[in-house]
C-alpha cells in the first residue's frame, strides 16, 4: 500500500464490508498486470464513520442513501432525522458525500468535531 492507494487485480473483496466502502472503492474495476488499477482508501475511513454516525443518527432503522452501491448522490440521501443539530448533520453529509472530490478528509473532520466541542452547544 502506498498513500493509502492499493493495486486491484483480481475481481473480489475490495477490503471491507460493502455497506461501508466508499463508492469510488466499490466501482473500481480489476485492472492488469500491465494496466493496473490503484483504488484509493485515502477518504474511505471518513465515509465509513459517516455511515456509522448516520446509522447512529437513526437509530439504526434507516440507510445513509435509498440507492445501492454504486449508485449514491445528494438525491439518494436520507438527511438524519429533524432535531439533529445542523452542525452535526452537516458534518454527517461531509463525511458520506459520495464525491470523493468533496468528501472531507478525516483532518478535516477532526477540526469541525473539535469546533463543536469548542461552541458546545451554541449550534448558531
Amino acid at each position: 500500500i502506498v498513500n493509502f492507494k492499493m493495486p486491484y487485480l483480481v475481481e473480489g473483496n475490495r477490503g471491507g464490508a460493502p455497506a461501508y466502502l466508499a463508492p469510488e472503492v466499490m466501482a473500481a474495476e480489476p485492472g492488469t498486470l500491465d494496466d493496473p488499477v490503484l483504488i484509493d482508501y485515502s477518504k474511505n475511513d471518513v465515509f465509513a464513520a459517516g455511515m456509522l454516525a448516520h446509522y447512529m443518527l437513526t437509530n439504526g432503522v434507516e440507510d445513509a442513501f435509498t440507492a445501492d452501491h454504486p449508485h449514491y448522490s445528494a438525491a439518494t440521501y436520507n438527511h438524519p432525522p429533524r432535531g439533529c443539530p445542523p452542525p452535526i448533520a452537516d458534518l454527517v453529509w461531509a463525511m458520506v458525500n459520495p464525491s470523493f472530490e468533496h468528501r472531507i478528509t478525516a483532518e478535516e473532520a477532526l477540526a469541525r468535531v473539535d469546533a463543536m466541542i469548542y461552541v458546545g452547544d451554541q449550534w448558531e
